[in-house]
Protein backbone atom coordinates (compact mmCIF):
# COMPACT_ATOMS: atom_id res chain seq x y z
CA UNK A 1 0.00 0.00 0.00
CA UNK A 2 2.76 2.12 0.62
CA UNK A 3 4.27 1.84 -2.37
CA UNK A 4 1.26 3.14 -4.18
CA UNK A 5 1.01 6.01 -1.98
CA UNK A 6 4.91 7.11 -2.70
CA UNK A 7 4.05 6.54 -6.63
CA UNK A 8 0.88 8.65 -6.28
CA UNK A 9 2.94 11.49 -4.26
CA UNK A 10 5.85 11.46 -6.87
CA UNK A 11 3.09 11.95 -9.69
CA UNK A 12 1.20 14.52 -7.69
CA UNK A 13 4.41 16.76 -7.39
CA UNK A 14 6.09 16.16 -10.73
CA UNK A 15 9.48 15.02 -8.98
CA UNK A 16 9.28 11.92 -11.18
CA UNK A 17 12.61 11.58 -13.02
CA UNK A 18 11.84 10.31 -16.70
CA UNK A 19 12.94 7.06 -16.93
CA UNK A 20 12.53 4.58 -19.33
CA UNK A 21 12.87 0.94 -19.61
CA UNK A 22 16.17 1.36 -21.31
CA UNK A 23 17.70 3.57 -17.99
CA UNK A 24 15.87 1.85 -15.46
CA UNK A 25 18.33 -1.37 -13.44
CA UNK A 26 21.10 0.78 -14.04
CA UNK A 27 24.13 2.26 -12.36
CA UNK A 28 25.12 6.33 -12.40
CA UNK A 29 28.33 7.40 -11.40
CA UNK A 30 26.96 11.12 -10.78
CA UNK A 31 23.80 12.73 -11.12
CA UNK A 32 24.60 14.52 -14.58
CA UNK A 33 25.04 11.22 -15.61
CA UNK A 34 21.59 10.25 -14.64
CA UNK A 35 19.95 13.41 -16.20
CA UNK A 36 22.41 12.31 -19.30
CA UNK A 37 21.07 9.18 -18.72
CA UNK A 38 25.53 7.56 -19.07
CA UNK A 39 24.70 4.39 -17.31
CA UNK A 40 27.61 2.48 -15.89
CA UNK A 41 28.67 -0.34 -18.22
CA UNK A 42 28.28 -3.80 -17.89
CA UNK A 43 25.55 -4.00 -14.88
CA UNK A 44 21.93 -4.30 -14.93
CA UNK A 45 20.07 -4.25 -11.40
CA UNK A 46 17.48 -6.96 -11.68
CA UNK A 47 16.24 -7.07 -8.44
CA UNK A 48 16.61 -5.34 -4.45
CA UNK A 49 15.90 -6.24 -1.18
CA UNK A 50 16.41 -4.04 1.93
CA UNK A 51 20.69 -4.54 2.26
CA UNK A 52 21.08 -5.91 -1.01
CA UNK A 53 21.08 -5.58 -4.75
CA UNK A 54 20.67 -8.42 -7.47
CA UNK A 55 23.27 -7.20 -10.01
CA UNK A 56 23.81 -9.07 -13.44
CA UNK A 57 27.06 -8.55 -14.90
CA UNK A 58 28.96 -10.20 -17.42
CA UNK A 59 29.79 -12.75 -15.00
CA UNK A 60 26.44 -13.73 -13.79
CA UNK A 61 24.21 -12.67 -11.78
CA UNK A 62 25.38 -11.74 -7.90
CA UNK A 63 24.14 -10.50 -4.69
CA UNK A 64 25.98 -7.58 -3.65
CA UNK A 65 25.78 -5.26 -0.22
CA UNK A 66 24.39 -1.83 -0.87
CA UNK A 67 27.57 -0.35 -0.07
CA UNK A 68 29.72 -2.65 -2.78
CA UNK A 69 27.22 -1.39 -5.40
CA UNK A 70 29.38 0.74 -8.32
CA UNK A 71 27.63 3.78 -7.61
CA UNK A 72 25.11 4.55 -4.41
CA UNK A 73 22.81 6.17 -7.79
CA UNK A 74 20.44 3.78 -9.43
CA UNK A 75 17.25 3.24 -11.34
CA UNK A 76 14.63 0.29 -10.04
CA UNK A 77 11.61 0.69 -11.68
CA UNK A 78 11.17 3.27 -12.88
CA UNK A 79 12.34 5.61 -9.51
CA UNK A 80 15.75 7.27 -8.95
CA UNK A 81 16.89 5.98 -5.70
CA UNK A 82 20.44 6.34 -3.86
CA UNK A 83 21.77 4.28 -1.26
CA UNK A 84 23.33 5.79 2.01
CA UNK A 85 23.35 4.21 5.62
CA UNK A 86 23.18 0.73 4.31
CA UNK A 87 19.82 1.41 2.92
CA UNK A 88 17.80 2.73 -0.43
CA UNK A 89 16.29 5.73 -0.60
CA UNK A 90 13.77 6.89 -3.24
CA UNK A 91 14.83 10.56 -4.55
CA UNK A 92 11.68 12.76 -4.16
CA UNK A 93 13.33 16.14 -4.53
CA UNK A 94 16.86 17.05 -5.88
CA UNK A 95 18.16 20.47 -4.99
CA UNK A 96 20.40 22.22 -2.73
CA UNK A 97 18.04 20.32 -0.02
CA UNK A 98 17.26 16.73 -1.28
CA UNK A 99 14.38 14.42 0.19
CA UNK A 100 14.01 11.09 0.18
CA UNK A 101 11.92 8.28 1.50
CA UNK A 102 13.05 5.11 2.53
CA UNK A 103 12.32 2.25 -0.26
CA UNK A 104 11.08 -0.25 1.99
CA UNK A 105 9.61 2.09 4.69
CA UNK A 106 8.13 5.02 3.09
CA UNK A 107 7.22 6.64 6.60
CA UNK A 108 11.32 6.64 7.30
CA UNK A 109 12.29 10.43 5.50
CA UNK A 110 15.83 11.59 5.26
CA UNK A 111 17.20 14.63 3.81
CA UNK A 112 20.97 15.80 2.19
CA UNK A 113 21.90 18.69 1.66
CA UNK A 114 22.78 18.73 -2.49
CA UNK A 115 22.43 15.36 -4.00
CA UNK A 116 25.79 14.37 -3.16
CA UNK A 117 25.78 15.12 0.39
CA UNK A 118 25.80 12.41 3.42
CA UNK A 119 21.63 11.49 3.49
CA UNK A 120 20.54 11.91 6.94
CA UNK A 121 17.83 10.24 8.47
CA UNK A 122 14.82 13.02 9.66
CA UNK A 123 14.02 15.16 6.90
CA UNK A 124 11.81 17.20 9.29
CA UNK A 125 15.32 18.38 11.15
CA UNK A 126 16.98 19.06 8.45
CA UNK A 127 14.35 21.24 6.93
CA UNK A 128 13.46 23.10 10.29
CA UNK A 129 16.74 24.02 10.76
CA UNK A 130 16.51 25.22 7.14
CA UNK A 131 14.09 27.49 7.69
CA UNK A 132 14.70 28.75 10.86
CA UNK A 133 18.15 30.17 9.07
CA UNK A 134 15.96 31.48 6.21
CA UNK A 135 13.18 32.97 8.89
CA UNK A 136 10.15 31.01 7.51
CA UNK A 137 9.59 28.40 10.38
CA UNK A 138 6.95 30.27 12.09
CA UNK A 139 4.73 30.65 8.44
CA UNK A 140 5.68 26.68 8.15
CA UNK A 141 4.54 25.93 11.58
CA UNK A 142 1.37 27.42 10.99
CA UNK A 143 0.10 25.97 7.40
CA UNK A 144 0.93 21.98 9.47
CA UNK A 145 -1.97 20.34 7.73
CA UNK A 146 -4.80 19.25 10.31
CA UNK A 147 -5.50 15.83 11.27
CA UNK A 148 -8.71 15.34 10.32
CA UNK A 149 -11.43 12.69 11.70
CA UNK A 150 -11.66 11.01 8.05
CA UNK A 151 -7.99 11.12 7.55
CA UNK A 152 -6.54 7.31 7.24
CA UNK A 153 -3.14 7.00 8.67
CA UNK A 154 -1.87 6.87 5.17
CA UNK A 155 -4.13 10.39 4.40
CA UNK A 156 -2.53 12.29 7.07
CA UNK A 157 0.81 10.94 6.12
CA UNK A 158 0.48 11.91 2.89
CA UNK A 159 -0.72 14.99 3.79
CA UNK A 160 2.42 15.61 5.91
CA UNK A 161 4.88 14.44 3.18
CA UNK A 162 3.22 16.79 0.63
CA UNK A 163 3.97 19.94 3.47
CA UNK A 164 6.94 19.31 4.19
CA UNK A 165 7.84 18.62 0.23
CA UNK A 166 6.32 22.25 -0.58
CA UNK A 167 8.48 23.94 2.30
CA UNK A 168 11.42 21.75 0.57
CA UNK A 169 10.93 23.71 -3.19
CA UNK A 170 10.36 26.87 -0.89
CA UNK A 171 14.10 26.52 0.43
CA UNK A 172 15.43 24.97 -2.33
CA UNK A 173 13.85 28.62 -4.15
CA UNK A 174 15.03 30.59 -1.15
CA UNK A 175 18.94 28.93 -1.59
CA UNK A 176 19.10 29.06 -5.69
CA UNK A 177 19.12 32.91 -5.60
Amino acid sequence: MKNYITVALIAIFGITFQLDAQTSGRFYASWDDLSEKKHIEGYEITGISSSRLFITTKEGEKKTKLNEAPSEIYTINGQTLRSGKKTCYIVLLEGPMCCYVQYFSQGHTAYSETIEGEIIYGAAKGLEKQLKKLDLFDEYIKDRPKREFNDSVNGYFNKELSWRIKYFKIVNEKLNK
